[in-house]
Order: structure tokens, then C-alpha cells, then sequence
């Protein structure tokens, strides 16, 4: 058994405020026989609500929804995978 971390960080800077429409993010590798996900953390900023769906195909989806105006947006996650042989 195998455990493997994966984190991603996505960041925008913005001239002036503007408003962000929903994203639809996948940040989480798809669950199986041999992948399970042990730990997982997410940070958004500005703060956004989320909501996880999967696909067709078993795909986590985030989808994040923010509000107001800004000028930065950034997207960090950090997840912990054990892969069994």
C-alpha cells in the first residue's frame, strides 16, 4: 500500500473588482477499488460556498459559488490518497 499527497493552487489577480460566476472544479482523484481518499482540505478564498456532485463517470465536481466583487481569487487543495495494490 502506497500513500501519495496532492496538492494544486490556482490563483487570480484581478486589475479591478470584478464578479466571479460559478467554477466548476475538479480537485479530488476519482475513488475505486484501489484509490481511496484518506484526507482532504480544500481553502477558497473569497470565501464561497461549495457544493460536490459526481458525474457520469464518478468524477468529483466541486462546484464553487462566490459572491460580491473581488480582486484576487485563489483555490488551494490538499488531499491524501492510499493506493492499494
Amino acid at each position: 500500500m502506497k500513500r501519495i499527497r496532492i496538492i494544486h493552487h490556482t490563483e487570480y489577480h484581478y486589475r479591478e473588482p470584478v464578479r466571479i460566476g460559478p467554477h466548476r472544479a475538479m480537485m479530488r482523484p476519482r475513488e475505486g477499488h484501489d484509490v481511496k481518499i484518506e484526507a482532504g482540505q480544500v481553502d477558497i478564498a473569497p470565501p464561497a460556498s461549495v457544493r460536490w456532485l459526481r458525474d457520469v463517470y464518478g468524477n468529483s465536481i466541486a462546484v464553487v459559488t462566490f459572491e460580491g466583487f473581488t480582486q484576487h481569487m485563489s483555490i488551494s487543495s490538499d488531499v491524501t490518497v492510499r493506493l492499494n495494490d
